[in-house]
């Protein structure tokens, strides 16, 4: 059965046995008692001259009887970087016990599953709201069972997921949204002589987002350039497309993030890229991946007389590159260099620049590419208040040690980045040759 002793307020159980260590830890808890398990290292021992062979380990089960009790010393709790799955589980009273290293703790539940009256969103431009589908997936399924309502307050940040859903709730397409914009000037407690000076001091571009509610571009953007009312245009239809334009898809692989995959139509003899569509899904599996992309391919070809499609897939994932091979679906890996990101961006930013004869970049995203927009408008550099607006050149050489991209907002980046960066000018004249040569038994070409 086991050992035990008493310490105070303390008792002691000593066993070999796991099994029975847990049942021992669950009847002190279902008592009243705190309990903790802990795996010790038996030395080796005599008595009176003979020696003790051990078992090399023993569980002890420390019962508490105090109501309160601490649970580790000099245990350092702090935030960590997490990318895996996140598993929630439902009990009736939303309140269940989790154990780690033997130690039990009681939990509130996650609100998933539950049905609510009402909930308030605060601040919910954060990114941490962009980047976890928190409304969609949990909070509004939550309400239809209770036919619930929904506040979301927010200083803006930029033209993210906040102003989507400001600008849905204006546009009056669903008459159950409404929408208001509260700038600080409306407050009877703050004078003019104040705003007046926040203005002054913090420039007209941030006063306008903190005090008067205006959405603005966000600090520190990798693709300052993008404008909305310079490289979004309206959907194309594949029927309307030329014959001789050719098809590039960039591919950056995800699982808790999407596998991002933007469609790129490249005009045969301006060169100008137009991203048509986007494929932006996580949690699948790469047979369904690969059945979207084709589909999407196929539409997007059908016009073309070069049917052939140039895909570019992220080098790092080269087992995943070669899952989709073979299943005969051929990725060209992308060819990584110490400069190569910045690289990408500089050929990116190139394109969306003006160009002074045309008066017309060489970039374009048509509207229905919501994710793609939606991270050019986000997709930001270290090293930068998110509560700023505009940052010059010198700014971001001061920062230059975390001179790099943010890895958020960043998934339908990098595919783009990869089909711009390895593009290559057909021109128009060109006449297709069919030839037989050796493949890659990795990217198939």
């Amino acid at each position: 059965m086991g050992d035990g002793t008493v310490r105070g307020n303390e008792e002691v159980y000593y066993t070999t046995s796991k099994r029975l260590a847990d049942d021992v830890q669950e009847i002190a808890i279902k008592i009243g008692y705190g309990a903790k398990i802990t795996k010790k290292v038996q030395k080796k021992s005599s008595i009176k001259g003979r020696k003790v062979n051990n078992m090399g380990f023993v569980y002890q089960v420390s019962i508490l009887k105090s109501k309160n009790f601490r649970i580790g010393r000099g245990v350092e709790i702090k935030e960590v970087d997490y990318d895996g799955r996140v598993y929630c589980v439902s009990v009736p009273n939303q309140v269940i016990m989790v154990r780690r290293n033997g130690i039990p703790f009681w939990s509130g539940n996650s609100l998933l599953g539950s049905g609510l009256d009402g909930v308030v969103l605060d601040e919910y431009a954060m990114d941490a709201y962009g980047v976890a589908p928190v409304w969609k997936e949990a909070i509004r399924p939550a309400l239809s069972d209770k036919q619930g309502w929904a506040i979301f307050i927010s200083t803006p940040r930029g033209y993210n997921h906040f102003f989507e859903l400001y600008d849905y709730a204006q546009s009056h397409r669903d008459e159950g949204w409404e929408c208001w914009k509260m700038p600080t000037r409306v407050n009877p407690y703050i004078t003019e002589k104040e705003l007046e000076a926040a203005r002054r001091e913090i420039g007209e571009d941030l006063y306008s987002q903190e005090y008067e509610a205006e959405f603005k571009k966000r600090s520190g953007l990798v693709y300052k350039e993008f404008s909305r009312d310079t490289h979004v245009i309206d959907p194309i239809e594949p029927k309307n497309i030329p014959s001789r334009w050719t098809l590039e898809i960039g591919i950056d692989f995800g699982a808790s993030h999407p596998t991002a995959a933007v469609f790129v139509m490249f005009d045969h003899v301006s060169d100008a890229a137009y991203v048509v569509d986007e494929h932006y899904e996580s949690e699948w599996t790469t047979d369904r991946h690969i059945s979207a992309l084709v589909a999407k391919e196929d539409k997007w070809t059908m016009p073309l007389i070069r049917k052939r499609v140039k895909r570019i897939g992220d080098s790092q994932a080269k087992q995943t590159i070669l899952d989709y091979a073979s299943k005969g679906y051929y990725i060209t890996p992308t060819l990584k260099g110490s400069d190569s990101v910045d690289e990408g961006i500089s050929a990116v930013r190139k394109r969306l620049q003006i160009d002074p004869i045309t008066n017309r970049p060489k970039l374009f995203v048509c509207r229905n590419c919501v994710n793609t927009i939606r991270e050019f408008e986000n997709y930001s550099w270290y090293g930068y208040d998110d509560s700023a607006i505009e940052v010059d050149e010198m700014m971001r050489l001061a920062n230059k040690r975390k001179d790099a991209p943010r890895k958020i907002f960043d998934d339908a980046m990098d595919a783009l980045r990869y089909v711009i960066q390895y593009h290559s000018p057909v021109g128009d004249q060109y006449v297709v040759k069919h030839t037989r040569r050796v493949r890659n038994p990795i990217t198939g070409y």
